[in-house]
């Protein structure tokens, strides 16, 4: 008799729980990387570069956007008239 296989008499079938078996699904869908990546950042990042605000679609872009006055460099930016 193999070690590694189970006899006739110790086998037993496991009966499906559909509730349990979705439950796991479930959980284990949830903690998966797209799911996380779907939920996006946790903490929405607060930031005092306007070219981050711009390029994040932050709340405060358009206040950014007109503060970089259609430049890239922010110490161009803050040079301009």
């Amino acid at each position: 008799m193999d070690m590694f296989s189970p006899g006739k008499a110790e086998r037993h079938d496991a009966r499906l729980d559909h509730a349990v078996l979705l439950a796991a699904l479930a959980a284990r869908r949830a903690t998966s990387e797209a799911a996380k990546a779907a939920k996006g950042p946790a903490v929405s990042p607060a930031s005092d570069e306007p070219i981050t605000e711009i390029l994040l679609a932050g709340p405060g872009w358009q206040r950014a956007k007109s503060d970089q006055q259609g430049c890239f460099n922010r110490t161009a930016a803050e040079e301009r008239p």
